[in-house]
């Protein structure tokens, strides 16, 4: 597949008159490719290059700062990742992508408040920024705030309607209020436009399980949906055994239960959920299912 022309290469390809100035940005466009092709350690030595030569133009430069920012967040580095993405804000303090980019590195550097202010920014400079709407609301929910939450959710999903991510957010907020059907629907919608949902199918196959509301608990689809997260997780892991384990308990099948809930407590380790697998063991022993006492799932489940 041919590499798409980015932005910075036509910037450089439109700049460049001369082969003296194609030998200066050389590493412009070394490290353009290195980037396209994921070669993360090396796009960034070349971009260091690339800058360092101080031959770019401001809006060149803020490509370059902006690439090897994000060079640097995907392999963990965000502290450098902050630093260039503070430069892109000092070259051009009206570009929404650098605020979005610097939301999420703060985010990553758990820094919630922070990354609210330069999502908040990002919208205010675009209004039809989804993501940032996306990703704010999901600050919120993790700070405890679901109302808040589910008013970014809402304007995400007003923005684009087919992104899975926004519906499944949405339907985490509504099952931390305890509007159980809310998030049910949402759950499901997000499994309608990604069927590949990882978190979907555990999140609401644990609802459908544990479901304090007995109208809306189902062993039967809590079970298909953990069968469906175990296809997609193979090998399966301590949180997908305990979903498990749950569904069968809600079906009544205990045997099943008390298996998989072992299942999950031998493959736990010093896993800090361990205590609470073994207080389902016990329930399911006696022949009890499990009840879900609430809580924030932005931060977990169960």
């Amino acid at each position: 597949m041919p590499t798409r022309l980015h932005p910075i290469l036509l910037l450089l390809l439109a700049a460049l008159s001369a082969t003296a100035e194609a030998e200066d940005t050389a590493h412009c466009f070394s490290a353009i490719y290195a980037l396209n092709e994921n070669r993360l350690d090396e796009a960034i030595t070349l971009y260091t290059r690339c800058i360092d030569e101080g031959e770019l133009s401001n809006n060149n430069l803020v490509v370059a700062h902006n690439d090897r920012g994000n060079a640097y967040g995907k392999i963990g580095d965000y502290s450098n990742a902050l630093a260039d993405f503070n430069a892109v804000i000092a070259l051009k303090p009206d570009d929404p992508d650098a605020f979005y980019n610097r939301g999420l590195t703060y985010k990553r550097l758990n820094e919630p408040d922070r990354a609210i202010a330069d999502y908040s920014k990002a919208i205010r400079l675009n209004p039809g920024y989804f993501k940032a709407y996306n990703n704010r609301g999901g600050i919120y929910g993790e700070k405890g705030l679901f109302q808040a939450a589910i008013a970014d959710f809402n304007q995400a999903i007003a923005l684009n309607g087919k992104n899975a991510s926004a519906f499944y957010n949405r339907g985490l907020a509504y099952y931390s209020l305890g509007e159980f059907d809310k998030a049910i629907a949402d759950l499901e919608r997000a499994i309608e436009l990604n069927p590949n949902y990882l978190k979907a199918y555990e999140n609401l196959a644990w609802l459908r399980g544990t479901c304090p509301d007995e109208s809306l608990r189902d062993g039967i689809m809590a079970l298909a949906l953990a069968k469906k997260a175990l296809l997609l997780q193979p090998g399966g892991t301590p949180r997908l055994y305990d979903i498990m384990a749950a569904a069968y308990a809600a079906q009544g099948s205990y045997d099943r239960a008390i298996q998989y809930q072992e299942l999950a407590i031998d493959s736990a380790g010093e896993n800090s959920g361990k205590e609470q697998f073994r207080l389902r063991l016990d329930r399911y022993r006696n022949r009890v299912p499990y009840d879900d006492p609430g809580g924030n799932r932005f931060l977990g489940s169960g």
